[in-house]
């Protein structure tokens, strides 16, 4: 795990709705469930406390990834989101699958099921930013 010389900031809400666009630059908003991890201590604390809640329970439901309490619940928000960004406009069949709406690579489709935890999951936002940035 890599050591934080500042503060890390745990979000815990990423949605659509918490996301405001403004000349073409992104900004977070409403950090009401926000935590800050002021500490190394801090985030390898919460990183045991995830890997245990993992080996304990490996079939967690959206709720219980959604409000998880993780250095990961914002990178399954940001996956949250990116399904959210092509399914939201649509009124899509239940009976199928977000990835079959969303027009975009298989090799994207692939890592936004790792960010919601489908298909395993980044252990780090850099190990999510080093395999998005791979992507052709």
């Amino acid at each position: 795990m890599p050591r934080v010389e500042k503060p890390v900031i745990v979000h815990r809400d990423l949605r659509l709705s918490n996301i405001i666009v403004n000349d073409k630059r992104l900004f977070l908003i409403d950090f009401g469930l926000a935590y800050r991890l002021q500490h190394n201590a801090d985030i390898d604390f919460l990183t045991e406390c995830a890997s245990r809640k993992i080996i304990a329970d490996s079939s967690a439901s959206y709720m219980k990834k959604r409000n998880d309490f993780s250095l990961q619940s914002d990178l399954f928000g940001a996956g949250v989101v990116a399904v959210d960004l092509f399914t939201n406009s649509i009124s899509p069949d239940q009976s199928m699958s977000w990835e079959q709406y969303i027009p975009v690579s298989p090799s994207l489709k692939s890592f936004i099921r790792r960010l919601v935890a489908v298909d395993g999951k980044f252990a780090s936002c850099n190990e999510a930013l080093e395999h998005l940035r791979g992507l052709h």
